[in-house]
């Protein structure tokens, strides 16, 4: 009386996200959302296609469900997976990834070209996530500086400074 094998199509499937209630006003269908099943897993972008009007009684969070489409079966039901919901796009005159911020002095700087050279200079951040952050001040559209490879020039200037100073040996 039991089934031998059940057949489903995962061509797409659901994922099936927590919402925390703080959040659950801004969460709303056709948003975008990066998926990410973590290690070894590719990731994936997909768009919120149901939101509940209710909350768990436990938990007190909603539930917003992702259909991702899956033609190489890679997502798997069951997976814990992580999605990040593009709330409320904002636009942002400068931004610059993460890795260009130096700390120098205790200031947040970005090494900025000027004459040949990279120079430090102080900036004031704003909103950002875990790639990108905001410039508010400090860098102009259009200035080139260095993206990654910063923390190297963070040393040659701490160096020519000690040997200025007569620490060289």
């Amino acid at each position: 009386d039991s089934p031998v094998f059940t057949v489903a199509d995962l061509s797409t499937v659901w994922v099936d996200l927590t919402v925390y209630q703080k959040d659950l006003l801004r969460v709303r269908n056709g948003q975008h959302v990066h998926i990410s099943g973590g290690h070894h897993q590719p990731e994936a972008e997909g768009v919120i296609s149901y939101v509940s009007p209710t909350l768990d009684d436990d938990s007190r969070t909603g539930h917003a469900r992702v259909v991702l489409n899956n033609p190489e079966g890679q997502w798997k039901p069951g997976l814990f997976v992580t999605g990040r919901i593009s709330l409320d796009p904002v636009q942002a005159e400068v931004v610059l990834p993460r890795s260009a911020l130096q700390t120098l002095d205790g200031q947040t700087v970005v090494f900025i070209e000027s004459d040949g050279a990279y120079r430090p200079v102080p900036v004031v951040t704003g909103r950002g996530n875990r790639t990108v952050i905001e410039i508010i001040e400090g860098v102009h559209p259009g200035q080139r500086y260095v993206r990654e490879g910063g923390l190297t020039l963070k040393a040659e200037m701490a160096r020519s400074e000690l040997e200025h100073a007569g620490h060289a040996h």
